[in-house]
């Protein structure tokens, strides 16, 4: 047979090109073909379809977010929207030891920390600065507890 009156899954070049763009043709090309060895089949067969595998593992980590994982997501933005982004202050737990302080234009935030320890609330602790009653700057510590939406639901002396 000369050039012209090959089938076309008799052309090796062809049935490389469709193996790696269209390999379900590409395929079918290859087992077709008369002057590629059983060996090579197999080998290009075993390879495609261990690619093939792994583009359809990829698409399932990429999937959409189911509902729980929307929900965790969208509890962790309700906790850190509870803080100031510049000294990591509980903005509501703040403002509450200010109103209760004998003199609240003393309040220095110090540092505050907080754990997710039953379901839908956080326990939140501040340690903060001011001035008592008698003059003196004193380190002080508040704790509470507060829903994921921001609600206080109990001051823990």
């Amino acid at each position: 047979m000369n050039g012209s009156q090959l089938k076309w899954y008799d052309k090796t070049w062809l049935v490389v090109l469709l193996c790696i763009f269209f390999f379900p043709v590409g395929l079918y090309a290859l087992w077709q073909n008369s002057s590629i060895r059983r060996g090579w089949k197999i080998v290009v067969t075993i390879l495609i379809g261990f690619t093939f595998i792994g583009f359809m593992q990829d698409t399932e980590g990429t999937a959409p977010a189911t509902p729980k994982t929307e929900r965790v997501l969208s509890d962790r933005e309700k906790i850190s929207n509870q803080f100031n982004g510049m000294d990591n202050s509980h903005i509501k737990f703040e403002q509450l030891i200010k109103a209760n302080m004998n003199d609240a234009d003393s309040y220095e935030h110090v540092e505050t920390s907080y754990i997710s320890d039953k379901p839908n609330s956080i326990f939140v602790t501040t340690k903060f600065r001011g001035t008592n009653a008698f003059g003196a700057k004193v380190i002080n510590q508040k704790s509470a507890r507060f829903s994921y939406d921001g609600d206080l639901l109990e001051i823990i002396e």
